[in-house]
């Protein structure tokens, strides 16, 4: 079940990552380390440690200061 489960996610993934901007799917592995440690964390019945909590903050101010950035719109060469 595990190596179904983990072959079928490797699939969608692909997929995904394939289909998304390279910004949007970065983000994406930040959510899923985000999500692992919830899960581990809640699994075990604990509060992250200050260390962790520190980690996981500078990760969410990273995500937020990405999708704060716009692309800017290239102008064509001016011809002399």
């Amino acid at each position: 079940m595990a190596v179904l489960s983990s072959w079928l996610a490797t699939v969608c993934w692909n997929e995904a990552s394939q289909r998304l901007p390279s910004t949007l799917a970065e983000q994406f592995i930040d959510f899923e380390t985000l999500a692992a440690l919830a899960y581990a964390y809640l699994l075990r019945g604990t509060w992250p440690d200050a260390l962790t909590l520190g980690g996981i903050a500078l990760l969410v101010t990273g995500v937020v200061a990405a999708l704060r950035v716009r692309p800017q719109p290239v102008e064509p060469a001016a011809r002399e």
